[in-house]
């Protein structure tokens, strides 16, 4: 969930950029067009998660040679 935060945050201000909106009101932040901001951010959230595992798991296995097995 924290991952997804960061990544909305990361996102927030990129959206706020493209769609040229003055002011960031109730209104902007619930309007249809943040749909593919916020389905980027969780993708990139899910990406980052698989990434860290498998490094991790690769960190972690003793017998790793040079390349990580992805699950």
């Amino acid at each position: 969930m924290r991952n997804i935060l960061v990544e909305l945050g990361k996102l927030d201000d990129v959206a706020f950029n493209d769609l040229k909106d003055e002011k960031w009101t109730e209104e902007n932040a619930q309007a249809l067009e943040n749909n593919p901001y916020i389905y980027k951010a969780i993708v990139d959230a899910y990406g980052n998660m698989i990434h860290s595992s498998a490094a991790t798991k690769f960190q972690k296995n003793s017998n790793a040679r040079l390349c990580p097995v992805l699950l």
